[in-house]
């Protein structure tokens, strides 16, 4: 072969070559275009529905020493458009509050508890359960003056709750402590379970894990709102197909399962004791009924498929019964007020916005269930009477 023959070919071989490369390098812009106009559009959606800020989690920051996370002091926001979110000077979602005993006419009241407590899916720290219930008791009790703390934090377990008693809330002095919420110990014990079963392969996490440490350094999934809409929506949608599918559920004696949960609940109350205040258990008010029926509990439970896909309706609300059971144990042996009829508030729409989380109307029923016992429970109200005298001498 003469040398302009192979001169041709590798001429021929290099613009081939070429042709891929340019056709390669276009269609990499082009896909980054497409990517970058998908992100601007995702973001503006967003911007428009939600506002600037809808992760719930940018409220708090993590305490590694303690090994809890807590609201972010002074925090002022608009939370996904739907709730504005204020957080006192102290971290607490409350008025402010001097770091001095109370004086002999005040009542200082505390809530000790999760989201459910939170509250972050009402419209603003005046429409919140333990806004309420304060509200409600300083017209009741118009001789005592009302102060409170909510001391609550999304995804707090009952052992959150312990440490920001202590830290937290015992420098106030409080007179009746408020604890509230069996869900995400519900579902760290279950979890345990699973794990264990092969159900799940990673162990429990929370905020406050490092390996969500990782996750949120994750460059891509922390600069790219696409990317992280694509894997929230994987991971709803793959929880919701395992949740109501029939394969792969698990069933388990609840009472042994409540058995760590009442533990940390007795440890509390104990806590709360020990510092001088009267502890009242109000059992968990779920969207899952006993009489509803299979369409109306499977309703009522979607939301916690995302925690718990390892569970039919049924399995999820003889849970949340038997952790009920656990606070009335407590009540029952100890000194520790109870709040019960957990299903006085309606199962519907109008007060949940998923299965546990309250509407404003339903934090409105929540605060009417809590004050109708707590009005007549004899312990709470000849505190308040010993108050009332204290002002009169």
């Amino acid at each position: 072969m003469s040398s302009s023959v192979q001169a041709r070919n590798r001429f021929e071989r290099m613009s081939k070559s070429k042709r891929v490369l340019s056709i390669l390098i276009a269609l990499a812009v082009v896909t980054v275009a497409l990517m970058a106009a998908a992100e601007g559009a995702v973001r503006l959606r967003q911007w428009i529905r939600y506002g600037s800020i809808q992760d719930v989690f940018y409220v708090y920051y993590v305490d590694r020493n303690l090994g809890t996370w807590f609201p972010k002091p002074n925090l002022d926001i608009n939370l996904a458009r739907r709730s504005h979110i204020t957080i006192n000077s102290a971290g607490f979602r409350s008025p402010e509050i001097q770091l001095t005993p109370p004086t002999p006419h005040t009542i200082r009241l505390a809530f000790l508890g999760g989201s459910t407590t939170f509250c972050a899916e009402d419209s603003r720290n005046e429409t919140t359960w333990p806004y309420l219930v304060a509200e409600k008791m300083q017209q009741h009790y118009p001789k005592v003056k009302i102060e409170f703390i909510n001391a609550a934090a999304s995804g707090y377990l009952m052992h959150d709750s312990l440490i920001s008693f202590e830290n937290r809330v015992r420098p106030y002095h409080p007179d009746i402590v408020f604890i509230y919420d069996a869900h995400n110990d519900l579902d760290l014990e279950s979890h345990k379970v699973a794990f264990q079963r092969h159900l799940v392969d990673k162990p429990f996490s929370n905020f406050a894990t490092p390996e969500n440490d990782e996750e949120k350094e994750n460059i891509f999934m922390r600069n790219s709102m696409l990317l992280s809409l694509v894997r929230k929506n994987i991971l709803y949608y793959t929880a919701q197909t395992e949740g109501q599918s029939p394969d792969y559920k698990m069933t388990v004696d609840f009472d042994k399962l409540s058995i760590p949960y009442e533990q940390r609940v007795r440890d509390l109350a104990a806590r709360i004791r020990d510092a001088g205040a009267i502890p009242v258990l109000v059992t968990f008010s779920p969207r899952v009924r006993p009489e509803q029926t299979p369409e109306q509990k499977l309703e009522a439970t979607r939301h916690a498929f995302i925690f718990m896909p390892y569970y039919t309706p049924e399995s999820l609300l003889q849970g949340y019964i038997a952790f009920n059971n656990a606070m009335r144990r407590i009540a029952a042996d100890s000194s520790a007020e109870l709040v019960g009829d957990e299903y006085a508030i309606p199962a519907d729409k109008e007060h949940y916005t998923d299965d546990v989380h309250f509407t404003d109307a339903g934090s409105a029923s929540m605060a009417d269930r809590v004050t109708r016992i707590i009005f007549q429970d004899p312990v709470i109200n000849r505190l308040i009477s010993s108050r009332e005298a204290e002002k009169g001498s």
